[in-house]
């Protein structure tokens, strides 16, 4: 059976070696948080926890971080004129695990380690959209595309997605929006995986027909609208729309995170406290930073003793799993949040 603790006792609880004359001070605030550092504050009634070496094989071998960014970008081409208030950003990247992407400052839908996509904002005339690729270790490499808004360019007529971000299996919703009130739709033929083969076809604005993405990638969505004037249904439009839409991978996630989680406890082995303290996000990295000063101070090797990362509860931007420490024929599990930041790198935001 697995036991469970609160997620406010961190990374000493799996901490097993420590030298036995190295302690570690473990104390509880006014708001029943718990705290763990190699001094305690001054008038703070704290517990001296010690604990001895353990015996573990020493950490996996990770993914080389050495690996060179590359950034292309598919849509929108350089200076292209667009309607509307909003564009599709998709492009193409390579880089080491867990290299973010981030469009305008906000991460981007990345679930593969290949693709991207996201919204940006445009307003009318020259918009520059900057694009950056970051890395776990700090390093990035940018692009700024230039798109240029013309509200006279054409009408506002759009392939909407209900969602254009999900992880397999994910069915979703399209619909045409932005038809003139000069207009009606005649037929709107569809086309959800650009496979050249029509998956639906719809003749009333107010249907939404669905599909479901059983792969993980990057789809381009289109649909063959034929619009007519109410004034005069003589009069046909012809018009070919397209939506990207993004499907994710549950089994490509959790590899990011246990190379995430790998790469601090790699660090730990090497007593290097910069570069454990990166794997966290910036506002959590002060609640660890004594501790690891103390592990590193120490001679033990913990590397092995800070438990499996098991399978959880996996979206998009987010994720929560459990550590599992086997320990004198029990199991005891220990929860751990991970966290997209707003360059797109994921990171632990809480352990």
């Amino acid at each position: 059976m697995i036991a469970t603790r609160s997620i406010w006792i961190p990374l000493l609880a799996f901490v097993a070696g420590i030298a036995m004359a190295q302690g570690v001070y473990k104390w509880k605030d006014k708001d029943g948080n718990w705290h763990f550092a190699d001094q305690p504050p001054p008038g703070q009634k704290a517990e001296t926890i010690r604990v001895s070496p353990g015996h573990y094989a020493p950490a996996s071998e990770l993914s080389s971080p050495d690996m060179p960014l590359t950034l292309n970008i598919l849509t929108p081409e350089p200076a292209m004129t667009a309607a509307g208030d909003w564009v599709q950003i998709v492009g193409e990247f390579t880089g080491p695990p867990d290299t973010g992407v981030s469009v305008e400052g906000m991460p981007a839908i990345s679930q593969d380690g290949r693709h991207f996509l996201a919204r940006a904002i445009i307003h009318p005339g020259h918009n520059d959209i900057p694009i950056a690729l970051t890395t776990l270790d700090g390093r990035t490499q940018q692009r700024t595309i230039t798109v240029n808004r013309s509200d006279s360019a054409s009408p506002h007529l759009r392939l909407a997605a209900d969602d254009v971000c999900g992880l397999v299996p994910s069915e979703v919703a399209f619909h045409i929006e932005g038809i003139p009130a000069s207009m009606r739709l005649v037929e709107a033929s569809f086309d959800f995986n650009a496979n050249g083969v029509p998956d639906a076809n719809i003749k009333d604005v107010s249907q939404h027909p669905t599909y479901r993405y059983d792969s993980s990638g990057l789809y381009a969505a289109r649909a063959a609208v034929t619009l007519a004037d109410i004034g005069d249904p003589a009069k046909v439009e012809q018009r070919t729309l397209e939506q990207y839409v993004f499907c994710g991978d549950r089994a490509y996630i959790r590899q990011t995170l246990i190379f995430l989680y790998e790469s601090m406890r790699a660090a730990l082995g090497k007593k290097d406290v910069a570069a454990a303290l990166r794997v966290f996000a910036s506002d959590r990295r002060s609640e660890y930073e004594h501790l690891f000063r103390a592990i590193a101070a120490s001679d033990a090797d913990v590397t092995k003793q800070l438990g499996t990362l098991e399978d959880g509860l996996i979206m998009p931007r987010t994720a929560m799993g459990l550590l599992v420490r086997n320990e004198n024929g029990a199991s005891h599990g220990f929860p751990i949040e991970f966290g997209m930041g707003n360059d797109g790198v994921w990171r632990i935001t809480q352990m």
